[in-house]
């Protein structure tokens, strides 16, 4: 007979919050890597100001997506965390 579960599995909950944080992690460091090769490119002119600006103004949505993710994953735990507590 099958069982039927209520709630959240709470141990893939956390395991996906890891991911989560893992991938967050991932994009702001490409993020950092990518505005570094392009400062040291040695570009120069309109056309690297153009992107260099486009660059300045994606970096505070990207470190607002990340921090996003961040936060959802936390309150993954979080909510993982009160399952358990009710379960018990």
């Amino acid at each position: 007979m099958a069982t039927h579960m209520q709630g959240m599995d709470t141990d893939e909950a956390r395991q996906h919050a890891r991911g989560m944080d893992s991938h967050a992690q991932g994009v702001s460091q490409m993020f950092g890597a990518l505005t570094s090769r392009i400062s040291g490119l040695g570009w120069t002119g309109g056309d690297f100001d153009s992107f260099r600006g486009d660059m300045e103004t994606f970096a505070p949505q990207v470190h607002a997506a990340t921090a996003s993710i961040e936060e959802n994953a936390h309150e993954m735990r979080r909510q993982a965390d009160a399952q358990d507590a009710a379960s018990a």
